[in-house]
């Protein structure tokens, strides 16, 4: 993980983290998640969730003015998108 190069205050980094730690529990416990992130693996570690949160925040700074949870369920989405299916 490459936390401490994304700033210098170590406390706002764990807060960060924690909070996708938590955010992604919840989405994994209550398994009532849009139709949209079906696709997620259900146990991603908390390295891999703040890598792709980190990633797509660095990849779309205009974005950044979003809730926090809309950026993180579109970074999730997008790491892992469902197969087109053909009806």
């Amino acid at each position: 993980m490459r936390g401490p190069e994304y700033t210098t205050d170590h406390y706002a980094f764990s807060r960060c983290v924690g909070w996708l730690d938590g955010f992604h529990s919840g989405l994994s416990v209550g398994n009532n998640t849009e139709d949209f992130l079906r696709c997620v693996p259900p146990h991603l570690s908390r390295a891999q969730h703040t890598r792709i949160f980190l990633k797509y925040a660095e990849q779309n700074p205009e974005l950044l003015h979003m809730d926090a949870g809309v950026i993180y369920a579109i970074a999730l989405f997008e790491a892992f998108p469902c197969p087109e299916t053909s009806e």
